[in-house]
């Protein structure tokens, strides 16, 4: 690990400002959010809670958020959020536009910048007069050097509740730090400088190797609690996925099935982690005397293999019924714009049915299409707030003629072959989940 091999920073250029944690986010092509905590009772010491969520952003864009009508000299009051609706902020804190102008300038030549083709609109550079359209008295104060030697330039006054409130992440989908070759070159500026770490040929450096030397440099630029977290985060989940390991298992014993005549004759699992780092696993089962054609020749065969396996009845549960029913979160909408409709991303209330039954969707161009399409939006705007009976009070509050009116209603509103599971009995707000046995 020594500089010969590569292991060094590249050089700090002398004219670069000294860049905050806040001020580094702006100029990031990578947000890492992640959430850091003092720890308790140590003194100096921070920690690290859950996992960090790695989003790619358009710097030109973020920046372009800044007013233009304040001189470089002032400084702004910024809170970077996670999503607008959002009460607390992932970060906050006062910003100085000739700082972020300056590394930018000095960035968006780097070969980092340039291979990912982070560019900015010209005229953010060129732009460094205030604006007539506001006075100057309306949004700043003058601090006496006699109460503040460090205040001797103006300031933007905002309260609380006047502050520049971005959320540059929330129409992007993060991308794993296992993937992104770049993430922390990129979410750390002012350690890199937007240059690659390269090394001798014949050199391979690990995460771990390259971490060790960043601790034992004299140049303690990397040696932040933002970025040890972020580091020491991204080396655990190497380690984790370098220990899991894939592959088909076949299923000898037939007798403890749970399925009856259609037990598990093979399977396929893989875990993987969220962004947090819960573990789930994917899993594929082969089912003996499983049909093979569900929307054809098999059609009925498939229903009674599910009508065995699958039920929806609260009766017929084990009794965690509550953690088998949906409620809505804010999750339930987190894919949908400020000016979207509120429709659950799980498409929950679910729609009840008589029987189980296997429908595809119906073509635009069929004589009908619009009519059972508004009526498919009319019928789940009443799941959510009105109760039924039965299905006779289902169909009777909701005209529908017969179950083949009903099930043209369901195709209009799918857009991929479905299963409609035998649930009769639907509550609005706690509508079970599919539950098996």
């Amino acid at each position: 690990m020594a500089v010969y091999n590569g292991f060094k920073y590249p050089q700090f250029p002398s004219h670069l400002p000294p860049l905050d944690i806040l001020s580094e986010r702006l100029i990031s092509p990578r947000i890492p959010f992640m959430q850091i905590r003092r720890l308790r009772h140590v003194n100096g010491q921070y920690g690290i809670l859950g996992q960090i969520i790695n989003v790619p952003v358009d710097v030109d864009t973020m920046i372009k958020s800044l007013p233009r009508n304040v001189d470089d000299d002032y400084c702004i009051n910024v809170h970077i959020k996670r999503k607008q609706i959002h009460k607390s902020s992932y970060l906050q804190g006062i910003i100085n536009k000739r700082t972020i102008k300056t590394w930018l300038q000095f960035l968006l030549a780097t070969p980092l910048y340039t291979m990912y083709e982070i560019k900015m609109d010209q005229s953010f550079f060129d732009n460094n007069s205030i604006s007539t359209e506001i006075p100057l008295e309306d949004i700043s104060e003058h601090i006496p050097i006699e109460e503040s030697l460090t205040a001797q330039q103006h300031t933007l006054s905002w309260d609380e509740e006047q502050y520049l409130c971005i959320a540059p992440g929330e129409q992007n989908v993060p991308r794993s730090l296992l993937f992104d070759e770049h993430a922390e070159e990129l979410s750390f500026p002012s350690i890199y400088l937007g240059e690659f770490r390269r090394f001798r040929e014949g050199i391979k450096a690990t995460p771990f190797m390259m971490a060790s030397s960043e601790l034992r440099r004299s140049d303690r630029r990397a040696v932040t609690p933002h970025h040890l977290l972020y580091v020491a985060m991204k080396i655990m989940r190497l380690r984790v996925r370098d220990s899991l390991t894939i592959a088909f298992k076949h299923v000898v014993e037939k007798k403890l099935s749970s399925f009856g005549k259609y037990y598990v004759v093979e399977y396929f699992k893989r875990i993987e982690f969220q962004h947090r780092g819960s573990p789930h696993a994917h899993i594929l089962l082969w089912l003996n005397n499983a049909p093979i054609d569900a929307m054809g020749n098999d059609k009925i065969d498939a229903i009674t293999l599910i009508d065995n396996l699958i039920s929806v009845s609260s009766e017929e549960a084990s009794g965690n019924i509550k953690l088998q029913t949906h409620k809505h979160t804010f999750t339930c909408y987190k894919r949908i714009g400020a000016n979207g409709p509120q429709k659950c991303r799980f498409e929950a209330p679910f729609m009840p049915s008589r029987s189980t039954i296997i429908l595809s969707p119906i073509q635009k161009e069929e004589p009908g299409f619009r009519d059972y399409f508004n009526q498919y939006k009319s019928i789940r705007v009443k799941l959510e707030n009105k109760d039924y009976l039965d299905m006779d009070d289902f169909y009777k509050d909701n005209n529908i003629l017969s179950d083949d009116h009903y099930h043209n209603i369901l195709r209009a509103g799918i857009n991929r072959p479905r299963v409609f599971l035998n649930a009769s009995h639907v509550r609005n707000g706690t509508i079970p989940l599919i539950h098996s046995f």
